[in-house]
């Protein structure tokens, strides 16, 4: 029997098994074993989400009617963001219940795979201010940013994902549909964040491999790359970004740095082995508590590795 397993979770017997029906008489049996085989792969996903069959079922067939578009300003320290241009906007794919249901528990589920020591974005415990103590005490520092992150990983790598993460092509197709949407991740879903730290795992991978050579700090937020070192590694830059053109990621050339003064790392500069906020952020802190609390955080972080340089 000839079966066609498409991208999409659909399953198409092929129709040449049915102009033969009448040569090979074992060809229904076998498609209904298949069918019965799909539906119990359905229900265990649907138990898995939280919902029933019919409403999985519902909801894969109509995913369009689970996304909407919205538009909103940038913001940076609770401030729209501006260029010559006027207020910078994101696009958004937010889902809609049931569909944002289905997602808020596979999200709950995939935070429970571990991921690299040098994952900080979106990652429960860690958060930029943590990220980018990693690099302090180095002096050449390299950042990448990669370009409409989301949106940019297809729905081929986020299959693959679901495959390395020991799920079966047939879960992994019906996931990687409640998941994705126009080709790639919807930057709103609740699953996205956490689907394109593991979907980087393995070009983090061979980042690690290309640097550990050479004592050079890498760590990941998001699509916010940072590499730091205390010699200088500048001949080396050109591999980490081919490793990255090769797996398919999209560099943000406006946001490719290569710097020794002062870097900028998640929103911090370093300087003296210490933290510092940049100079708007503290203009921002006299009128948004947000922010003030934001960089009495970042003092406490100050304060804290001072006491462990003393310790030593």
């Amino acid at each position: 029997m000839e079966v066609i397993k498409t991208f999409d979770g659909d399953f198409k017997v092929h129709r040449k098994i049915f102009e033969k029906t009448l040569e090979y008489s074992n060809v229904l049996p076998l498609v209904f074993l298949f069918i019965k085989s799909m539906s119990k792969i359905i229900r265990h996903i649907a138990m898995m989400l939280d919902t029933t069959p019919k409403m999985l079922y519902l909801v894969y067939n109509n995913i369009d009617n689970y996304y909407y578009e919205k538009r909103q300003p940038k913001t940076k320290y609770g401030k729209p963001q501006k260029d010559n241009k006027g207020i910078r906007y994101r696009d958004l794919l937010p889902s809609m219940y049931p569909l944002k249901g289905m997602q808020e528990k596979l999200n709950f589920l995939l935070q429970t795979l571990e991921l690299p020591f040098y994952a900080y974005g979106s990652v429960k415990g860690s958060n930029n201010i943590l990220n980018a103590r990693e690099h302090i005490g180095n002096k050449y520092f390299f950042s990448v940013d990669l370009k409409n992150f989301f949106s940019n990983i297809t729905h081929h790598q986020v299959f693959k994902m679901f495959l390395r993460n020991k799920f079966s092509p047939a879960a992994s197709n019906i996931l990687t549909k409640l998941t994705t949407y126009r080709g790639g991740l919807p930057q709103g879903a609740p699953t996205s964040p956490i689907i394109s730290n593991l979907v980087f795992v393995e070009t983090g991978k061979k980042l690690m491999e290309a640097t550990k050579s050479y004592q050079i700090t890498f760590t990941s937020y998001l699509d916010d790359l940072t590499f730091s070192s205390k010699s200088d590694f500048k001949p080396l830059t050109y591999k980490f970004l081919e490793i990255l053109k090769e797996d398919k990621f999209y560099l943000n050339h406006k946001k490719i740095y290569y710097k020794t003064y002062m870097p900028e790392v998640t929103g911090l500069v370093i300087h003296q082995n210490k933290l510092h906020p940049i100079l708007s952020m503290k203009k921002r802190a006299q009128e948004n508590r947000y922010v003030a609390n934001y960089l009495k955080s970042i003092n406490s972080y100050n304060d804290a590795l001072e006491m462990l340089r003393d310790l030593h």
